[in-house]
């Protein structure tokens, strides 16, 4: 196998190239621009459609109905807890009213003392 190293040749104001420069060559072979311009044409095929294994897709499906039934249960757990927590506040606010309207007819049974008036 070939061993490449990369060399940097910058020119101040010049134009900048690196080099992939082979070892046991005398000659760079292959300039940056040639591999941008590669990767540039492989970018523009198609890109092929990539497929899961059956073992990948056996996982995912697996992965998917746990989640989902998960999901169920704690929206099932929610529902629950929602109309419990609806029936609390009903009880309450049925006994707040049923607490209002003793205190109103306390206060009609008991009469205010009167207010002593300055001279």
């Amino acid at each position: 196998m070939e061993e490449y190293e990369y060399i940097n040749t910058e020119l101040g104001l010049a134009t900048q190239g690196n080099f992939i420069y082979n070892k046991n060559s005398k000659f760079p072979t292959s300039t940056k621009l040639e591999e941008e311009e590669e990767e540039e044409e492989e970018e523009e095929r198609p890109r092929k459609k990539l497929r899961l294994s059956k073992d990948q897709y056996a996982c995912l499906e697996d992965i998917y109905r746990a989640t989902t039934f998960s999901h169920q249960t704690k929206i099932n757990q929610m529902k629950m807890e929602c109309d419990y927590l609806k029936e609390v506040c009903d009880s309450l606010s049925n006994e707040n009213q049923r607490l209002q309207r003793q205190l109103f007819e306390l206060r009609r049974w008991v009469k205010p003392e009167p207010t002593p008036q300055a001279n």
